[in-house]
């Protein structure tokens, strides 16, 4: 897929939308529709599609080929019914019908367009679709002044999705699901049915979330805009969790639980990262399993946060910790790490697993390979499996370490607080040529920042 021609097209047509005075969330639900439409159009192989039967005469063909425009608006009509007929449209693209609103010969042109692009013989496969929303997200990202940060890599859904066969969960749930890649990396291609909820925390989150669930052949999973909070997740079990929390804001005071679990009764209100972790604590099966990105001040912190990784240990429910690189999320050098937690409570050693030195770093962006990520998922999978990892090779990043060891350390939880003390560090100072590079880095992000403060001050003057 040419992701700039796709790009290209997606502004072309915006500057059309804004000039008829439609607003971006307008063209957004243009945009996801008519993909949807044009891969339901599609006579390739769609494989994960299979089970809908769009009727031949709502292909997008028809639109693009000879349809009148005044035609145009009641075809667009025709095929949201259609949805309306297959899924739960609340909770698809909600507020999509605003399209039977949007100028018919804007609509048309915008069908002719992307079904043009679309009809080059795209084999609508996973990848294929992919690429695909990653283009659509960071453009309407831009537009709608979400962070890129907001999208969780997917090179770190593909690393985390590794640790947690599909054959061995029943239900899953992501409480902030953002664009739902890291469910989606799990089950996508997997045939038997897996029950899948997720929290959505906006409508644009919302709608492409839902789009993607069905594209990949989740159509009925129940992906709401709702928060932690809602009364309907009380009591809810499930056999995986897998979320990408917000970090570092604080609670609304004005949310609160009204039958709260225990870790939430406990630890709520001190960070948003904490508050969801709490709230997973609580979800989890008996012997359910769960994967939480946390920055990793938290797993050094002191007062409540120590003792929320005190509970963590002592209760034998964390198992492991993969340390993620800096500048891994796009344009941010935050320090991320993986929790990795199973109820099923195995009292034995914690995995460290430090991914930090491993892939490449190129200005403000850090990759991981498709090795990196096999090396990391063979340890941990040996680890699960009884075995030594050390058996691995790779020992420079892996660690594993006695409950006992960490009680003694005051439970911190960072990799290099259990580093051999043998280790010399004066061989392993980084060199000049990268210190400067990283500040050159720093300084470009400062003034990224500075330009995004200069714009919110422009748009919103005192």
């Amino acid at each position: 897929m040419n992701n700039s021609a796709f790009s290209h097209l997606l502004q072309i047509h915006a500057h059309l939308f804004k000039k008829k005075g439609f607003t971006d969330q307008d063209y957004l639900d243009a945009v996801v529709t008519i993909v949807f439409w044009a891969c339901l159009s599609n006579k390739g192989p769609k494989r994960n599609l299979l089970w809908i039967h769009l009727p031949h005469e709502l292909y997008l063909d028809a639109v693009v080929n000879g349809m009148r425009e005044e035609e145009v608006k009641q075809q667009a009509e025709s095929f949201i019914h259609f949805l309306d007929s297959q899924f739960e449209f609340n909770t698809f693209l909600a507020g999509s019908a605003s399209i039977t609103n949007i100028d018919p010969d804007v609509l048309l042109l915008l069908a002719q367009s992307l079904h043009s692009y679309f009809s080059e013989d795209w084999e609508w496969s996973d990848p294929f679709i992919e690429e695909l929303f990653l283009s659509i997200e960071s453009f309407f990202a831009e537009r709608l002044e979400i962070p890129h940060t907001y999208f969780t890599p997917h090179q770190v859904c593909k690393l985390i999705s590794g640790f947690f066969p599909p054959s061995e969960q029943r239900n899953a749930y992501d409480p902030f699901c953002r664009d739902n890649s890291l469910l989606l990396s799990c089950f996508t291609g997997y045939s038997q049915r897996v029950s899948i909820m997720a929290n959505a925390d906006n409508n644009f989150n919302g709608k492409i979330a839902r789009l993607k669930s069905i594209m990949a052949g989740f159509a009925n999973d129940k992906i709401m805009v709702r928060n932690i909070y809602d009364p309907d997740l009380t009591g809810r079990s499930f056999d995986l969790i897998l979320t990408n929390p917000p970090f570092g804001g604080k609670t609304d005071p004005d949310l609160r639980y009204t039958n709260p679990g225990i870790w939430s009764y406990k630890f709520s209100g001190i960070s948003s990262e904490v508050d969801y972790l709490a709230h997973v604590m609580d979800h989890m099966g008996a012997e359910g399993r769960a994967a939480v990105i946390v920055p990793v001040g938290l797993l050094s912190s002191h007062g409540k946060k120590a003792w929320l990784r005190e509970m963590l240990v002592n209760s034998c429910i964390l198992e492991a910790i993969v340390y993620l690189p800096r500048w891994i999320f796009h344009k941010n050098g935050v320090m991320t790490a993986v929790l990795i937690l199973d109820n099923r409570r195995l009292d034995r050693e914690i995995l460290m697993l430090n991914a930090a030195g491993l892939g490449t770093h190129e200005r403000n962006r850090h990759t991981l390979s498709d090795k990196d990520l096999e090396v990391l998922r063979n340890i941990y999978n040996s680890f699960r499996q009884g075995h030594n990892p050390n058996n691995l090779g790779h020992n420079d990043i892996q660690i594993t370490v006695t409950k006992s060891t960490i009680q003694q350390l005051g439970f911190d939880l960072q990799f290099q607080t259990y580093l051999p003390t043998q280790v010399d560090y004066a061989t392993n100072r980084p060199k000049a040529a990268e210190v400067w590079k990283d500040l050159a880095d720093l300084q470009s992000e400062l003034f990224e920042c500075k330009k995004k403060i200069d714009h919110l001050i422009s748009k919103n003057p005192a």
